[in-house]
This record gives structure tokens, C-alpha cells and sequence, in this order.
């Protein structure tokens, strides 16, 4: 077998302490240059809260953890694990798609609203659950292949990057960009840790240009699924009547300065306009749902809704997900990394947040010694970080689903190590 990819040093860049505190700083410079004025009044006692928090997670990554021992890959046994992986990836994915098209009805020719409908309709299946909860194994067979240069006959090779690009392919189907942008990071992750991508000047040129693509590819799919129930009039709706505005709308000079635009130079405006309030507007959100939030606290059915949809489904608990969503001063707004955690524990969050800190300084330490599962897990945990000012991807975005399944994977590593 040959020697393994190590890639430590652009690990440590993105440690959590590093990774958390850059993340509001770009929130920060996104929010206080954007024209954008804030609609509701502020609770100090929820920015209060989140520094409370904040300090918690942040203290609890200080800490050192229990170190832990190195240990060296059995090549067979890689093999049959990778085998394992791969067939469970794509058993995942057929399964996936068979719910998509068979049970839930998508289509291809239909609009994104029409499928996401046709999502919600058929959601909470078990075979919905299960093709959900092992189609994320479809992100280790290409990171083990590359890591440990596997040489693969070539339709292995085909499969690999099939069960991989699939989640793309789904997330397009409803219009999901969220689960794109987490196919896309993962995959950027993959190439910079193995060094497939070396971080120069140039480099982050290309990546820089890549990111426009994807920003307006994400746009793209916005206005298209928005056109599909608003029509013509996306851009005077989408900007006046947005769930958005709410909290945190343009300003009354971006409104005068728009309608004086020519076609492209509107289609740019509304796109920085839309995208700057999608990636600020949680911070509010938060400060919203915290001042108004006066139902009981869900003592995690909340964030970690998926696990209980599978335990009444088994054992016929009555959780109504409708009922979670109804307890929500607003729903269908981002309220940050925190905000569906305080629905679970209220105050205790910072409690939660100490924990979560600890155990993702633990994974983090473990990926430093090269562990595969921790290094995937942990490629999740910095995608979570980043977006922690915006929006909880613990619960979001198939989430649950990729945790879950890179946790099986933790499971499945312990027979990875030389006896």
C-alpha cells in the first residue's frame, strides 16, 4: 500500500478556535458594509446569550484534550472496508433516487417548488430515512481512494465518483442550495487536504473565480424557483416581500439607486442584495427569536428532529414535526448555529455549547493524528463553524444524515487498525 496523504498544517489553519472567529468577522464585514438597515429592535440579552455561548465553545476548544495514540492501517483490511463503503454508498444513492422519482413522484421536467412539494408530501418514509442515512457514505470512498492512492479497476473508479457527484444531482433536483454548497466544500476540503489543490496566489484566484460561478449558479436557481410562483416580478417581489425583510431590509437609497439600473446591472444588484441578507439576516433572526420565543423547550426533538421522526416511526411516539415548526416565533427564516439550539435547552445552551466544543476539539486532535473518520468528520464540523453566524447546519442540510453516517464510518474504522 502506499504512504498515506497527510496534510497537518492545513488542519491547523482551520482549527475551530481559527475557524469560529473568522467566521463572524466575515459576518461582520459583510453586515456593516451592505445596505441594509435593521427593521425590529435588538435584545442585547440574546447577543448577550451568544457571547456567553460563544466564550463556552471557544474555551472548551482551549483545553487540551486526551491525546491519543498513532496507529498504522491494515492494507487488507482497508480493502474490504472501502469495498463495505463503496456498496453501502451506492445502495444509499439507487435508494435515494428510487424514493425521489417512485415514492415521492419528482420529475425531471417539473420546476423546483413543484418537487419540493412533492418532498414534503413524502417525507418521514423509511426507506426515505434509510437511503438518506447511508448515501453521505458516498463522501468517503473518493477521499480513502485518493488518500491511499487505491489502484482501482476503472469502473470501481466510475462508482466512486458517481455515489459522490450524486449528492450533487439530488440537491439540484429540489433546488437545494445549501446541500450543493456542502457537496461543493466537501469536495474543495477533499483536494486541499490531499494536496490535489496547493493554496497559491493563483490558486486562490481560480478558487476565487469558481466561487462567482457558484455564487451565481445558487442565484440562478433562486430566481428560477422564485419565477415559478412570483413570475415576472421576482426582482420588485423577491426584494419588498421577502421573508427576509422582516428583520433586516435594503435601504431606501439601494431601492432608488436599483430602479435607476439597466437589466444586468439590476440582475447583479439583486443578487449581491439577496445574498448579503441570506448570509446576515440569521444574526437577527436570533436576536428575534430569542426576545419572542414562549413555548416549553424541546430538550433536542428540535435540532435533532431526524432521530426522532426514526423513533416514531418505530415505536409511534405521535411527534408531530408540524407542532415543532408552530412553537417558532417565525418560521422558515435562519436564526444562526444557535437558534433551533435554543429552541431545545433555552439557557443551557451554553451548556450544550461547552460540550459541543469539547467533543470537537476531541475530533480535531484525532484528525491531527490522521484518522480518516475524524478528518471527514471534521471537514463537517469546519463547514458548521463557518456558517455558524448564518445557519445551523447541524439539522440543515442533511446534516444529521452526513453526521450519522460518518459516525457508522468511526465504527467501521476500528477493524482499519494493524492488530
Amino acid at each position: 500500500m502506499n504512504t498515506p496523504i497527510r496534510n497537518n498544517e492545513f488542519l491547523k489553519k482551520i482549527n475551530p478556535i481559527k475557524t469560529t472567529v473568522m467566521a463572524f468577522l466575515v459576518w461582520a464585514i459583510l453586515f456593516f458594509t451592505a445596505p441594509l438597515k435593521v427593521n425590529i429592535e435588538l435584545s442585547w440579552n440574546a447577543y448577550f446569550l451568544m457571547a456567553l455561548t460563544m466564550f463556552s465553545f471557544l474555551f472548551a476548544c482551549y483545553i487540551p484534550s486526551r491525546s491519543f495514540k498513532s496507529f498504522e492501517i491494515n492494507a487488507d483490511r482497508l480493502k474490504s472496508i472501502f469495498i463495505i463503503i463503496l456498496t453501502l454508498a451506492l445502495i444509499g444513492v439507487l435508494l435515494k433516487l428510487f424514493d425521489r422519482f417512485v415514492i415521492r413522484g419528482i420529475s425531471l421536467g417539473a420546476g423546483n417548488m413543484f418537487n419540493r412539494e412533492q418532498m414534503e408530501t413524502g417525507s418521514g418514509n423509511p426507506l426515505g430515512i434509510i437511503a438518506s442515512t447511508i448515501a453521505p457514505f458516498g463522501y468517503i470512498p473518493i477521499f480513502l481512494m485518493w488518500k491511499y492512492k487505491l489502484k482501482l479497476w476503472w469502473p470501481i473508479k466510475v462508482i466512486v465518483y458517481f455515489v459522490f457527484f450524486a449528492q450533487i444531482f439530488d440537491a439540484f433536483l429540489v433546488g437545494s442550495r445549501s446541500v450543493i454548497f456542502v457537496n461543493l466544500m466537501f469536495l474543495l476540503l477533499h483536494l486541499i487536504y490531499l494536496k490535489r489543490i496547493i493554496l497559491k496566489t493563483k490558486t486562490y484566484l481560480i478558487l476565487g473565480l469558481t466561487g462567482l460561478v457558484v455564487f451565481g449558479i445558487m442565484n440562478y436557481i433562486f430566481i428560477e424557483r422564485s419565477k415559478e410562483f412570483l413570475g415576472d416580478k421576482v426582482y420588485d417581489l423577491a426584494l419588498n416581500e421577502s421573508n427576509f425583510n422582516f428583520t433586516a431590509n435594503r435601504t431606501n437609497e439601494f431601492q432608488r439607486n436599483f430602479d435607476k439600473k439597466n437589466d444586468i446591472e439590476k440582475s447583479i444588484s439583486f443578487s449581491y442584495m439577496i445574498t448579503v441578507q441570506y448570509f446576515t439576516h440569521g444574526m437577527i433572526e436570533y436576536s428575534y427569536l430569542v426576545s419572542n420565543y414562549n413555548s416549553n423547550h424541546t430538550y433536542g426533538a428540535y435540532t435533532f428532529n431526524v432521530y426522532y421522526r426514526f423513533i416514531d416511526k418505530i415505536f409511534g411516539t405521535n411527534l408531530s414535526i408540524e407542532n415543532l415548526k408552530s412553537i417558532l416565533p417565525r418560521y422558515g427564516v435562519y436564526t444562526t448555529l444557535l437558534g433551533s439550539i435554543f429552541v431545545d435547552f433555552g439557557w443551557f445552551i451554553i451548556v450544550f455549547m461547552f460540550l459541543f466544543g469539547r467533543l470537537v476539539k476531541i475530533v480535531y486532535e484525532t484528525a491531527l493524528k490522521g484518522t480518516d473518520w475524524a478528518i471527514l468528520m471534521y471537514f463537517y464540523i469546519f463547514i458548521i463553524l463557518v456558517f455558524w453566524p448564518v445557519f445551523n447546519f447541524i439539522n440543515g442540510a442533511g446534516g444529521l444524515f452526513t453526521i450519522t453516517s460518518l459516525i457508522c464510518f468511526s465504527v467501521l474504522s476500528r477493524y482499519l487498525v494493524k492488530e
